[in-house]
């Protein structure tokens, strides 16, 4: 039986993100990647540029009207907005030699407009691991921590992620992915973690 074969379950693997735009490199036009799940600020993030000019970002307010807002910069920086935007409908740059951008919605109270998204769709086995060597101390309460085991190319799995499954049980990744080889020197076979289960 393959290796693939044994990752016999599917998770949705959703992120805590307030990602209006994911990290991307700077183009004369650039597509959102998550509208707004409710009326907030954008806070525009340039990284890594050499020459630096405008951003402009187009979208709508709450009554539906046109909204636009300039974004200058002479630096990396972040540059918080002034404006509410209920939705965006365009994302446009000027002017940059190289760089990356980032926009994250902030809501009136300054919060980070966290949101938990789909980011992808997995092949996954969780287990629980050998227990005959823990410590076990009397009277205390033991807690149980199970493991999921992942295959390489899904290595972009960050501590804190959601795995949910299609029987209703959801996990979290309570540590970072750990590589599994398998025998010393030889390349990455797979990946692991602690994950705790939680309610769906």
């Amino acid at each position: 039986m393959s290796f693939e074969q044994h990752l016999i379950q599917a998770f949705t693997v959703q992120r805590d993100t307030s990602d209006i735009l994911t990290e991307t490199a700077i183009l004369a036009s650039l597509t959102v990647t998550y509208q707004p799940s409710k009326t907030c600020h954008m806070n525009v993030n340039i990284s890594e540029a050499s020459v630096f000019d405008q951003v402009l970002i187009t979208g709508t307010d709450d009554n539906d009207a046109v909204l636009t807002e300039l974004f200058t910069f002479t630096k990396n920086t972040v540059k918080p907005g002034k404006e509410l935007f209920k939705s965006i409908t365009g994302i446009t740059t000027s002017g940059f030699t190289g760089g990356n951008i980032n926009i994250k919605g902030k809501q009136r109270s300054g919060e980070s407009l966290d949101v938990r998204r789909d980011i992808k769709t997995i092949k996954a086995r969780v287990y629980d691991p050998d227990t005959s060597y823990s410590t076990n101390i009397p009277g205390a309460v033991q807690s149980k921590t199970s493991r999921i085991m992942i295959h390489k190319n899904d290595s972009g799995l960050l501590k804190g992620d959601y795995l949910v499954g299609a029987d209703d049980f959801s996990y979290q990744l309570s540590t970072s992915l750990q590589p599994r080889r398998g025998s010393p020197g030889v390349d990455i076979h797979h990946y692991e973690a602690d994950v705790e289960q939680i309610e769906s």
